[in-house]
């Protein structure tokens, strides 16, 4: 009778440490972690500070203005976060909603303009640093075709404000999924048009600049493969970088940190980094021990040592590589 008892007990408290056990499952499902929670930084004298998620939106570009004005491209919707006095940000304001999936990934500051880039075109919205209401789009520079599979990975991307007063703006390689990559003729014969006017291009991935108007438009750089970011430094030294392309990580992985300098041609696809093709002699150089996802910004921390931040995709991190410059 004791060891019937005894039996009975144990299946008492089992029983209620798994009721004990589910009902604190249970809370744990109804109190989700905070927001922001599970990130991590490596510099401790730094803090992260949460502005906003959202599950049916896709935050792609930003940029600040000079009143502390945060302005935000998703997939579709462009968002304007008002500054609090506090330092923080008011709830967020729709701007303009694009057509779907027309992924801004650029966004410039001239003035009250902004300028927009979506992978298939350059857009000006006038007025729209103070306009809340009544924004309307005016194309700029369009003519790449609309990619079925790739949308945001090639297209058109990054947008910076050069020191001429031109916008520069990067195209990825439309054609990346043609031929063996070791042929002379993978480049794109493209027709770029532009305000009134229009200019043809032959080129892989580019980065090229047109007069705020969009009349204008001249080539910088040619021979990419996919530049997703683009900024200057204090000098107007231009940086930017080139995605790698990881189905043939033998030949070009890693992504490359780039001194884009005009008329300077990066050879994709018959050569990407002097440790993958050392027998080429014609490269112009990769930034040393700097592979690149996409070129966030170029900051002077306390140190006299330039760096560049990039986020890094495939490890969902951001990484700063300090250098000192120099002309590669």
């Amino acid at each position: 009778m004791e060891k019937i008892f005894r039996a009975i007990a144990l299946l008492a408290m089992v029983s209620f440490q798994q009721a004990a056990f589910s009902a604190e499952a249970g809370d744990a499902k109804a109190q989700p972690l905070p927001r922001f929670s599970d990130y991590r930084l490596v510099d401790s004298e730094l803090k992260l500070v949460g502005i906003d998620s959202d599950a049916t939106e896709s935050f792609l570009a930003l940029q600040l203005d000079s009143a502390g004005r945060l302005f935000a491209g998703g997939r579709e919707a462009l968002f304007v976060y008002e500054p609090t006095k506090d330092g923080l940000y008011q709830p967020r304001q729709l701007l303009y909603r694009f057509p779907k999936n027309s992924w801004i990934y650029g966004i410039a500051i001239r003035g009250a303009d902004l300028y927009v880039s979506t992978h298939t075109a350059v857009y000006v919205l006038e007025g729209a640093v103070l306009n809340r209401a009544d924004i309307k789009p005016k194309q700029l520079l369009w003519g790449l075709p609309m990619l079925p599979y790739f949308e945001e990975h090639q297209g058109m991307h990054a947008l910076a404000f050069g020191p001429e007063g031109d916008l520069y703006f990067s195209a990825g390689d439309n054609l990346v999924a043609y031929g063996d990559f070791k042929r002379a003729d993978h480049w794109g014969h493209w027709t770029f048009f532009h305000g009134s006017a229009q200019t043809p291009i032959t080129t892989a991935g580019v980065v090229a600049r047109i007069s705020p108007d969009g009349e204008r438009f001249a080539t910088v750089a040619r021979g990419l493969r996919n530049c997703c970011g683009l900024t200057f430094d204090t000098k107007w030294n231009l940086f930017g970088n080139d995605n790698d392309h990881e189905s043939l990580p033998n030949e070009y992985v890693p992504g490359r940190l780039l001194n884009i300098t005009p008329h300077a041609y990066f050879s994709w696809p018959r050569g990407w980094l002097v440790e993958k093709q050392p027998w080429r002699k014609t490269f112009c150089c990769a930034i040393p021990s700097a592979p690149a996802a996409r070129l966030l910004r170029l900051f002077k921390p306390r140190s006299s040592r330039v760096s560049t931040t990039c986020g890094r995709w495939a490890s969902r991190s951001v990484a700063a590589a300090g250098y000192l410059f120099r002309r590669w």
